[in-house]
């Protein structure tokens, strides 16, 4: 098998801890998405496959030779390493800010309406095998998402009237998406990760709730409805 000797060193060494390791393998399924297999989730064997499948597969040409593969092989090995520790920071940053968050939410409430909402979002981000279904560029993005959800819940206490006005804002495209995606589930396999729209709402969260931290893009109520219609009405 190529590359056995590099790819089994990086699962040995793959700059993570028990505690991301026991955190990352305890996630819940998805709220409504299938898991692919039954096998159990497990974060050194899940990293491999996002950073081998960056490295080697996404946003490039499809291989069509055996000889096209060895030598993408050859081209991205070099940076194996690099890239496996820099996945290793960015993985242990989103499952340590996702373990905070859900310590925040802790003491609340749980039918609070805020309470309900960040669950939601956190369900559908972070759930068991996420890192083998998204991509490395969104998963860059997640510790900014997962920042903005911590700003969120702490401004929430001193005004929760205005996070609820926010939250009015965000609704009918968050729901309208999700219920969607629900609505395929029986007829194909949705895979909102590979969604621009989806990560088009993450955006928004960013916008309303924490505008400091900045979007990577302009995304406004204006420009998710358009987005909609282009993507979805016109089918």
């Amino acid at each position: 098998m190529m590359l056995r000797k590099e790819t089994e060193y990086l699962i040995k060494n793959l700059p993570i801890g028990v505690a991301e390791e026991r955190l990352y393998n305890a996630l819940p399924a998805h709220p409504f998405l299938s898991a692919d297999s039954d096998e159990k989730a497990d974060l050194r064997k899940d990293m491999l496959s996002l950073i081998t499948g960056s490295l080697f597969v996404d946003d490039q040409n499809p291989i069509r030779s055996d000889k096209a593969f060895a030598a993408r092989l050859n081209a991205g090995k070099g940076n194996l390493l690099a890239l496996a520790n820099e996945t290793g920071r960015n993985v242990a940053e989103v499952l340590q800010a996702y373990r905070r968050i859900i310590q925040q939410l802790e003491p609340l409430p749980k039918q609070d309406a805020l309470v309900r909402d960040v669950t939601e979002q956190l369900q559908l981000l972070i759930h068991a095998g996420f890192l083998t279904r998204t991509p490395y560029t969104r998963l860059q993005e997640m510790p900014r998402y997962l920042q903005a959800i911590a700003h969120r819940v702490d401004k929430s206490a001193y005004d929760r009237q205005r996070d609820r006005q926010k939250l009015e804002q965000l609704l009918p495209f968050w729901n309208r998406y999700w219920k969607s995606l629900q609505e395929q589930k029986d007829h194909a396999a949705p895979a909102p990760e590979l969604d621009e729209f989806r990560w088009s709402l993450e955006e928004f969260r960013v916008s309303l709730f924490a505008q400091t931290l900045k979007t990577a893009y302009p995304v406004s109520p204006k420009r998710l409805e358009k987005a909609w219609k282009a993507k979805f009405e016109s089918r």
